[in-house]
């Protein structure tokens, strides 16, 4: 919510009144979150599911919108998966190092090619242990990669 200035001014004059009002708030949250605990059951999260697979326009677009209000939050987890790939990615040969290029160029190159764009994936992912290293690689559509998540 873009607060005006008349709201500013007001916050700023009633700053008790604001700090009240948040730690109700935070007990009623609280409440909630106590009183429907294990609410979301294996079916609401199929629902969801099966919405998301028949909207993916509307759950893009979802997407792009959060990226662009909370950048940050996108940049910090990109952060985090390159410290997670360096972590796992063994002491390599400079001859690995190079496949590793080559695949990666390879894929560039398939989606120049094609037109599709085509993703370096983990066969095993580095969200389970799997190792940035060039047997662990493999190139896929982005759709095919995108389907296969961090299996």
């Amino acid at each position: 919510m873009v607060k005006t200035e008349k709201q500013r001014a007001w916050r700023a004059r009633n700053k008790d009144k604001v700090a009240e009002y948040n730690r109700r708030q935070r007990k009623i949250r609280a409440a909630y979150k106590l009183r429907n605990k294990g609410r979301w059951s294996a079916a609401d999260s199929a629902r969801v599911r099966r919405w998301k697979r028949a909207n993916p326009e509307r759950v893009r677009a979802h997407y792009r919108q959060d990226y662009s209000r909370h950048p940050e939050r996108f940049a910090e987890a990109a952060v985090r998966r390159r410290a997670k790939q360096r972590s796992q990615t063994p002491l390599l040969t400079n001859e690995e190092r190079a496949d590793i290029a080559a695949i990666y160029a390879k894929a560039r190159a398939l989606t120049e090619l094609t037109g599709t764009q085509h993703h370096v994936d983990h066969k095993t992912s580095l969200a389970k242990g799997g190792l940035h290293c060039p047997g662990n690689l493999q190139i896929l559509t982005a759709t095919e990669n995108l389907k296969k998540g961090a299996r």
